[in-house]
């Protein structure tokens, strides 16, 4: 049966509502005696402050939880990606610090009886959003024996090449360096992907070559300075 006044429903036979508690009898006698009050309104269930608040809290409990992860899974990959790693390739003579998390790749480049085969180690932190780019190639240089190595056409070549691989690039400044005793170029190069910093280095038949790309509206400074001030040629 169905409480006339609360609508609850419940078993028949009852005398009184388990809801809202009235006496079904007096209340059918009190609704049909003639009357000029006005009839008992309802009553009107609705939910508690207390429950509306728990279940508040929960949401916000589950936010609070998942900004957690979401910060812990962030602050991991940003610390990775701003960690300097020592690159040592095994046989190739040096080491250098990169930041990030480098890849390996070769390369093949040959021009008449001059052909290098070449290692490159690229590492670009945080996926590339910065606009940050490091890069070390070593390449190891064939021709025969008749032939000698002239050093300035070998870096001006070089900057050539490299250069062809910069869109819309132009050779702001170059010096000579040199680093454990051995003489080396480096060249300051601008493009629409940002600033270039590069340096070249010859040691027997073995050239070495380090990169910098980053935007040219900041200062990276710091950065260059520990990249190139951490390259060390090895004993092989």
């Amino acid at each position: 049966m169905e409480c006339p006044k609360c609508g609850y429903e419940q078993p028949e036979g009852l005398k009184e509502c388990q809801r809202c508690g009235i006496i079904f009898q007096k209340w059918l006698d009190r609704q049909n005696r003639p009357s000029a009050t006005a009839p008992i309104p309802p009553t009107i269930y609705v939910h508690s402050k207390t429950e509306e608040s728990s279940g508040g809290s929960l949401k916000i409990v589950k936010i609070l939880i998942a900004v957690t992860i979401i910060g812990g899974i962030w602050w991991s990959w940003n610390k990775d990606e701003t960690t300097w790693r020592e690159l040592k390739p095994e046989g190739k003579g040096f080491s250098v610090l990169l930041q990030g998390t480098p890849k390996e790749s070769e390369n093949f480049y040959q021009e008449g009886l001059v052909s290098v085969a070449m290692l490159i180690y690229t590492s670009e932190p945080h996926f590339g959003f910065t606009g940050v780019v490091y890069a070390a190639l070593v390449g190891d240089i064939s021709y025969p024996n008749f032939m000698t190595f002239d050093e300035d056409k070998g870096y001006e070549g070089g900057l050539q090449a490299l250069m062809k691989k910069l869109p819309n690039s132009k050779l702001a400044s170059q010096a000579r360096i040199k680093v454990a005793g051995y003489h080396g170029r480096e060249f300051v190069i601008s493009c629409s992907k940002g600033l270039v910093t590069s340096r070249m280095l010859k040691k027997g038949d073995r050239i070495y070559l380090l990169m910098m790309l980053h935007p040219e509206n900041k200062n990276y400074s710091s950065q260059k300075d520990k990249f190139f001030g951490s390259f060390n040629l090895l004993k092989n």
